[in-house]
């Protein structure tokens, strides 16, 4: 009967640990895919930010969208680089109301945020 009982207590031993393994990684596989799924819900918000600026916009509207970059970048990780022309050296001085302008966003291919806004001046 000793030995039976060792036999039981072995298996159920045995049963804890295979259960509990698999317990383990069905709980670290809910983590990742709730990481994942925060990671996704950043980036769409993040982007969230710059897409209504995409397309032809008057030079008002590209003063906001610069001021929003600045903002973003003050206070996200994700940094967003600007162009105006081709110059990546210019000011918000140099966007003229009246004109339109056209802005393409730019993806980082590897993390799938928005990382570059070029505006071109429309002639």
């Amino acid at each position: 009967m000793n030995f039976l009982l060792s036999k039981s207590n072995i298996l159920i031993f045995l049963l804890q640990i295979v259960l509990g393994f698999n317990l383990n990684f069905a709980g670290s596989s809910a983590i990742s895919t709730s990481n994942i799924e925060m990671q996704n819900a950043e980036k769409e918000a993040f982007n969230q930010t710059f897409l209504m600026y995409q397309g032809q916009q008057s030079g008002s509207i590209i003063k906001q969208l610069i001021a929003t970059i600045d903002l973003s970048n003050s206070q996200s990780e994700h940094k967003v680089e600007q162009q105006l022309d081709g110059n990546a050296d210019f000011t918000v001085d140099d966007i003229i109301v009246t004109q339109k302008y056209n802005v393409y966003l730019h993806y980082n291919s590897e993390n799938g945020f928005i990382d570059s806004v070029v505006i071109n001046t429309i002639n």
